[in-house]
């Protein structure tokens, strides 16, 4: 086994350790208040704590550079804390579950539902979050020289600022759109302008977009040592972040029910579903 393959193993490792730990830790409070809507407020955070943590771990070995270690980790800590702060303030304002989670917990019936949450809510979050996060880990944890970053550095970093610059605007655009209707100074039934316009959820393209640009990020660091089979994980990454987001618990859950209104179905029409293009 090659030297980078113990490296590899070791982050991997150290990463599900903490994540494990990070599930069980934010799980308590969520089925203390039976939440389990919790969940996605620390679905943000889990990224930044798995890159402070496992980084700083490797760095026991000196196996870090430390210049990209520090790019990737400011990036991934301010993305995950501003989702984390628009989604708890949603949870903060509804005083009942969300509506996935209390289906979930109503499927389940009366038997070990704290079980259930730990295991079905936060420890598969965890599980996931794992993968998804290997472009980041492998960025915070590599060794290499200060003057290995180059352009696919720089193409990450621009993608990850325009990709959660465009999830930033579409939440607020929306939560300003949902405080117009509530308060009945809005007669849409939805959203259709603005970022909107040009995709019907550009919040998600806009995470999706951010992870591909942490997936660059991780390549970079993958060039730099010439351990090519690390581009597997480090590309997982960000595709099974997208396919969730496209295939998954992103668009098709947050458009069920809604074909067949007239507003809605002209809005399909003239609209991409996913990645942002001009209007029709």
């Amino acid at each position: 086994m090659d030297a980078y393959a113990t490296w590899w193993h070791a982050v991997v490792l150290g990463g599900a350790a903490y994540a494990l730990a990070w599930a069980c830790v934010w799980s308590v409070p969520a089925i203390m208040a039976q939440r389990n809507d919790v969940a996605d407020v620390g679905w943000g955070l889990q990224f930044g704590f798995l890159a402070l943590v496992t980084g700083g771990a490797v760095n026991l070995f000196d196996w870090r550079d430390e210049t990209r270690a520090t790019i990737v980790v400011v990036l991934v800590c301010a993305w995950g804390l501003r989702l984390a702060l628009h989604i708890g303030r949603r949870v903060v304002a509804h005083d009942e579950e969300d509506k996935r989670y209390a289906n979930m917990r109503a499927d389940w019936g009366g038997g070990r539902r704290p079980v259930r949450s730990l295991l079905q809510v936060f420890v598969l979050q965890a599980a996931i979050g794992l993968v998804v996060a290997q472009p980041v880990l492998i960025a915070a944890s590599v060794h290499d020289g200060a003057e290995s970053l180059g352009v696919l550095d720089l193409l990450g970093v621009v993608l990850v600022i325009a990709g959660t610059l465009l999830e930033a605007t579409a939440d607020r655009q929306l939560r300003r759109f949902l405080a117009r209707r509530a308060a009945g100074e809005e007669q849409r039934r939805y959203l259709t302008t603005g970022v909107w316009a040009w995709s019907r959820h550009p919040n998600y393209a806009g995470d999706a977009i951010t992870w591909w640009g942490f997936g660059l990020i991780g390549l970079a660091a993958v060039v730099n040592m010439g351990a090519w089979w690390l581009a597997i994980p480090v590309v997982l990454g960000p595709v099974v972040m997208t396919l969730f987001l496209r295939y998954g618990s992103g668009v098709p859950m947050t458009e069920r029910g809604r074909a067949g209104h007239p507003e809605w179905d002209a809005y399909v029409e003239r609209t991409a579903a996913f990645l942002p293009r001009p209007p029709r």
